[in-house]
C-alpha cells in the first residue's frame, strides 16, 4: 500500500490573498461610517440641549422696526388733509372739496389775469383753467360786485362801465366753494388807449399841474407820493415803516393785498410824464400772490437749476411783488437797461416815490442781479434819500 491510502482527509482549498489596496478600502469604509455615527449623535445632543425660545425683550424690540398698523376703521388715504381756504384775492382761492374721491370735483381755478385796468366802455376777458383738466364738469359762474363799475357776462367777458374799482369772481358750478377773482380798475378816459393787455402805453397827462420851476413841480410830486400803507397783518416785517421782503425776511401766504392804490397811481403820473418826453414806460409785471410765484420759480428751476434761479428769481414768500408795491416795466430782459425809458426811469423814478430796488453793483447785498426794470414804491420822502446816498434798500434798512 502506497502512502496516499493511509490519508482519508480531503485536502485543504488554498486560502484566498487580501492585497494592501484592498485592505485600504476596507479601512476608510469603516472610518466614514464611524464618522456618520459619531455626527449624529453630535447633532441629536445639540438639539437635546437647546433651550426654548423665548420672547424678545424690550432690548430686542429697541432694535426692530415695527410696522404701522393701519386702523381698518379709518383706511389709509393719499388724499390732502382738510384745511381751512386760503384766499390770495386778486388771485387763486383753493377750498376743500366736499368729495376728494370724485374726480371731477373742481379743486382749483387759475385765471391767465388777475387785474385789469380800463377806460370806461373798453372789455377784456381772463382765460380759465379748473383742475383737475380731466374733470367734464367745468360750468362757470360769474358775478361782479359792483356792476355801476362793471358787468360781467356768463361767458367771463367783462365791460367798464364807470369810474371806480370792483371785483369780479368766478365760481366753479360744479363746486361753488371754489373760485377766483380779478379786480377791475376803470378810470375815466386815456388818451391813448391806456392800460389794455400791453400795460400803460404812450398817456398824455391830463391833470393841470404846476410846472413852472423844478421846485413847485417837485414839492407838489413830493405831496402826492405819500408813504404806503402799514398792515397789522402776523407775519410781515417793517423796519422805519417799510415793509421789508428779500431772501431773509419773508411773507405769509395768506397776505395778498393786490396792487395798491398809491402804487397803481404814482406809476400812471411817471409813465404819463415819461409820455410827455416820448418815451413809452408801461407795467410788464405787478401784483403776483404767493401761489403764483410757486409756479414761476418752479418754471425757471426746471429750466435753470436752483442755483441760477435764486439769482434772479424769488421763491414764494419772498418775492416783492406780493407786497403790491412792485412793478416791473416793460420788458423784462437784460436789454431794457440800455433804452431811453431805463436811463429816466433811474433818473426820476424816486420824484414819484419809486427805487430802484435791485441796482448794479449791489448784487452782493441785495443777492439778486441787476434789475433796471424792477420798481418799488416806498414814498418820496425814503426815495429821495436812497437815490441821493446810493444805498440799496438793505443799506438804508441797516440790514447790510
Amino acid at each position: 500500500m502506497d502512502s496516499n491510502s493511509k490519508n482519508n482527509n480531503p485536502p485543504e482549498k488554498p486560502r484566498k490573498r487580501v492585497t494592501k489596496q484592498m485592505l485600504r478600502r476596507r479601512q476608510l469604509t469603516a472610518l466614514g461610517v464611524i464618522f456618520f455615527i459619531i455626527v449624529m449623535i453630535v447633532l441629536l445632543l445639540t438639539k437635546g440641549c437647546s433651550p426654548e425660545p423665548k420672547e424678545s425683550s424690550s432690548e430686542d424690540e429697541s432694535s426692530t422696526t415695527i410696522p404701522i398698523i393701519t386702523d381698518p376703521a379709518e383706511p389709509e388715504t393719499t388724499e390732502p388733509e382738510t384745511t381751512q381756504p386760503v384766499t390770495t384775492e386778486p388771485g387763486t382761492t383753493e377750498f376743500p372739496t366736499a368729495d376728494p374721491n370724485d374726480p371731477n370735483t373742481i379743486t382749483k381755478i387759475e385765471l391767465t389775469d388777475h387785474e385789469f385796468y380800463l377806460e370806461i366802455g373798453q372789455q377784456a376777458m381772463s382765460m380759465v383753467t379748473m383742475y383737475p383738466l380731466e374733470s367734464t364738469e367745468i360750468g362757470e359762474i360769474w358775478t361782479s360786485s359792483d356792476e355801476n363799475v362793471a358787468t360781467v357776462d356768463e361767458y367771463g367777458l367783462i365791460t367798464a362801465v364807470s369810474a371806480g374799482t370792483c371785483f369780479v369772481t368766478v365760481q366753479s358750478e360744479n363746486n361753488p366753494s371754489v373760485d377766483a377773482v380779478i379786480r377791475v380798475n376803470v378810470t375815466d378816459s386815456y388818451a391813448d388807449g391806456g392800460y389794455f393787455d400791453e400795460g400803460y402805453a404812450g398817456q398824455t397827462s391830463d391833470r393841470s399841474r404846476e410846472k413852472d420851476s423844478d421846485t413847485s413841480r417837485l414839492q407838489l410830486l413830493a405831496d402826492e407820493a405819500k408813504a404806503p400803507p402799514v398792515y397789522a397783518d402776523e407775519g410781515l416785517t417793517y423796519i422805519k415803516d417799510i415793509l421789508i421782503v428779500n431772501k431773509e425776511y419773508g411773507l405769509p401766504p395768506s397776505f395778498a393785498p393786490g396792487l395798491e392804490d398809491i402804487c397803481r397811481e404814482q406809476f400812471e403820473r411817471l409813465s404819463e410824464d415819461a409820455a410827455e418826453e416820448g418815451l413809452n414806460i408801461y407795467i410788464g409785471s405787478a401784483y403776483r400772490s404767493y401761489f403764483e410765484q410757486i409756479d414761476i420759480f418752479n418754471e425757471y428751476v426746471t429750466e435753470y437749476g436752483v442755483n441760477e434761479s435764486d439769482t434772479f428769481s424769488a421763491r414764494p414768500g419772498h418775492s416783492e411783488h406780493q407786497t403790491g408795491l412792485t412793478i416791473d416795466c416793460n420788458t423784462i430782459d437784460d436789454a431794457f437797461g440800455e433804452t431811453e425809458e431805463a436811463k429816466w426811469l433811474a433818473e426820476h423814478a424816486h420824484e414819484y416815490g419809486f427805487i430802484i430796488r435791485y441796482p448794479l453793483g449791489k448784487e452782493d447785498i441785495t443777492g439778486y442781479q441787476y434789475e433796471p426794470w424792477h420798481i418799488r414804491y416806498v414814498g418820496y420822502k425814503v426815495a429821495k434819500e436812497m437815490y441821493k446816498s446810493g444805498e440799496c434798500l438793505e443799506e438804508y434798512l441797516g440790514l447790510a
